[in-house]
């Protein structure tokens, strides 16, 4: 992660100081709501740390927060941006667009 990205995770931490799960500890991580995975991070770059994708939990809540998760759609209509995967495309808007 690059000094910026952790930056802007240190300052969404220090604004959102309790665990957005249980509200009764003190929040000491971040949940990506819209996974971190490699396919994810290659087409939307550091919209991945967006705070509107992000979750401040504690320790104890980090098991219960990998089942919170959101789809592409989802976190697209989050960010107000377009879906840049194909997977993530209508499958009728895809061939209309690109057939």
């Amino acid at each position: 992660m690059n000094n910026r990205i952790e930056e802007k995770i240190r300052e969404f931490l220090g604004k959102n100081n309790q665990c957005q799960i249980c509200g009764s500890r003190a929040s000491t991580e971040i949940h990506h709501l819209f996974s971190q995975t490699k396919r994810n991070i290659k087409n939307y770059k550091e919209l991945i740390h967006d705070k509107k994708n992000l979750m401040a939990i504690c320790g104890y809540c980090r098991d219960k927060s990998d089942a919170i998760h959101i789809s592409e759609k989802e976190f697209c209509d989050r960010l107000g941006i377009n879906i840049i995967s194909k997977s993530g495309l209508n499958k009728g808007l895809w061939k209309m667009i690109y057939y």
